[in-house]
């Protein structure tokens, strides 16, 4: 990961967690995919090391026993939901932060 798109991935999640969000009909994933396009392999990667994981690589937050109707059936950034999800996006930071950048 270089550098820039390190800063570009930070600047966005931090844009998400302060409710700046720039496709509210998406998740995390189509908030950084026109960017970084390995998002979603990250996140699907990743997410079960976070401690309020689903279950679900491909849904990783979620507040019943269905992720996927969580995610397609409800307000992805507000209410119980988008307040595990800003969760998520905290948990991702820290993560991110962790990674050693290098120039191209």
């Amino acid at each position: 990961m270089t550098p820039e798109l390190k800063s570009a991935i930070l600047s966005t999640l931090n844009d998400l967690l302060n409710g700046e969000i720039q496709y509210k009909q998406f998740g995390i994933c189509g908030n950084l995919t026109y960017f970084w396009s390995d998002s979603y392999d990250w996140i699907h990667d990743n997410s079960p090391r976070w401690p309020e994981f689903s279950g679900d690589g491909n849904y990783p937050i979620g507040i019943s026993n269905n992720p996927y109707n969580d995610y397609h059936n409800g307000d992805l950034w507000e209410g119980e939901y988008g307040e595990k999800r800003r969760r998520f996006v905290e948990w991702m930071i820290k993560e991110i932060s962790q990674i050693e950048t290098f120039e191209r």
